[in-house]
């Protein structure tokens, strides 16, 4: 793999070190995976390192505390950390505003510190939770301002965060694992990682929206029901009596539109200002 080391296990830093950050964590170095955790909240990572945890996750501290005591995890708030990664995991929190939109403000401060410390052959995946998009038009953009080409020096892909808090980590462990890679080797590169780590199914799609689309179709409001079914049956392959196999979000009659939130009870809008196209035009 063009995004992997050929003759070893693959280091991992996570970037972000909050619930779905130390879910991820927590699982790989159980895995027996070097994971370094990095989060610019220095009082967090103090926290973690005299054992006080956050997160109320049955069996998180426990995992974290074992993985720190037997030397798979590292914490820091040093980003220069992620040089000496193979794969870089940004799970940043994304949080939505009053208006239901998804914030990436975060995200993009993280981008844009990363930039200049990538180096070759390294694979950024995305777990915090975007819009239709994003990774392609936002992150890719950004992780590029220093000079290194998505694609040439680095793969990218996005890898939907799906964990139900209270049974996380064996959800982890167990559930099938959806990726989307801005190019193919980065989407080869992204199963295959998982794969390896987790010993699990990886679904792999044909672009990193299809893979934010399978996150969001798990936000939609009641009253969207139409599009929310329509995105599971497409990336599902299960479609209801009498429904088309190529029906998407266009078959369900919402066709493609241009939308700004996450939506309220009165509309459909998912996303920040991305267009929703039909399951069989995002190739689902």
């Amino acid at each position: 793999m063009k995004f992997l080391p050929p003759d070893r296990t693959p280091k991992v830093a996570v970037v972000g070190f909050g619930y779905v950050g130390s879910c991820v964590a927590a699982t790989l170095a159980g895995c027996g995976i070097s994971v370094c955790c990095i989060d610019n909240d220095r009082h967090l990572v103090e926290e973690m390192r005299a054992d006080y945890w956050r997160f109320n996750e049955p069996g998180l501290a426990e995992s974290l505390a074992r993985a720190l005591d037997d030397g798979a995890l590292t914490l820091t708030d040093d980003y220069q950390a992620v040089k000496s990664a193979d794969v870089i995991i940004i799970a940043v929190g994304t949080p939505v505003d009053a208006r239901r939109a998804i914030v990436t403000e975060h995200l993009e401060e993280v981008c844009a510190v990363l930039a200049p410390l990538i180096r070759p052959g390294q694979l950024i995946i995305v777990k915090s939770t975007v819009a239709p998009g994003t990774t392609t038009k936002l992150v890719r953009s950004l992780l590029e301002e220093a000079g290194a080409v998505q694609g040439l020096d680095f793969g990218l892909a996005f890898c939907p965060e799906r964990l139900a808090e209270g049974s996380a980590l064996a959800q982890f462990r167990t559930l099938p694992i959806v990726v989307g890679g801005c190019d193919k080797e980065s989407a080869d590169s992204a199963r295959a990682f998982w794969a390896a780590a987790l010993d699990v199914d990886v679904l792999e799609f044909s672009s990193p929206e299809v893979a934010e689309l399978v996150k969001l179709a798990g936000k939609i409001p009641a009253r969207a029901t139409g599009y929310s079914r329509a995105v599971r049956c497409s990336i599902s392959g299960h479609h209801p009596p009498g429904a088309r196999h190529d029906q998407g979000a266009e078959g369900a009659g919402l066709g493609a539109r241009h939308v700004t939130s996450l939506g309220t009870d009165a509309d459909h809008r998912v996303g920040e200002g991305q267009p929703v196209l039909a399951g069989r035009e995002l190739g689902i």
